[in-house]
C-alpha cells in the first residue's frame, strides 16, 4: 500500500509512500469522465492509463491535478497536451491544483474550463 509520488522533487526518481491514491473513469454516453483524487502519480499518467484501457473521448477531466510544486511551463505544457494531444474536452481541476494551475487551464481550456470546490455542481 502506498502512494506513488513523481512531483518536484521526485520527477526523476519517484517515491512510494503512504497510502495508495484513487482515481476513476466513467463511462457515459458523452465520454469518459475521469475522476481523480489528488494526482501525486501526475494527472497525465492517469490520463494515459486510462487511454489504455478505454479508446474513447475524455469529455472531462477533474479533481486534484497536484501542480503546486510545478513552475509555470510544466503547467502550460501539461494544460497544452491534455486539451490537444488528449482531447480532453472540459477540465474543473480542484484543491491541490494551485492557483496558478487554476489560471494557466483557464487560459488554455476557455470556456471548457469550470469551476469546482464544495458545494458546486458539475453539469455535462
Amino acid at each position: 500500500m502506498g502512494t506513488f509520488i513523481k512531483f518536484p522533487p521526485h520527477e526523476n526518481n519517484p517515491q512510494f509512500i503512504g497510502m495508495p491514491e484513487l482515481s476513476a473513469s466513467i463511462s457515459t454516453e458523452e465520454g469518459q469522465l475521469i475522476l481523480a483524487g489528488c494526482s501525486h502519480s501526475t494527472i497525465e499518467t492517469i490520463i494515459q492509463e486510462t487511454l489504455k484501457v478505454r479508446k474513447e473521448n475524455i469529455r472531462l477531466v477533474t479533481g486534484g491535478f497536484h501542480l503546486i510544486h510545478y513552475d509555470r511551463a510544466y503547467i502550460e505544457g501539461l494544460a497544452k497536451r491534455m486539451h490537444g494531444d488528449y482531447g480532453v474536452e472540459q477540465v474543473p481541476p480542484a484543491h491541490c491544483t494551485g492557483h496558478l494551475g487554476f489560471s494557466v487551464f483557464k487560459q488554455v481550456f476557455g470556456d471548457r474550463y469550470k469551476f469546482f470546490g464544495l458545494g458546486e455542481t458539475l453539469q455535462f
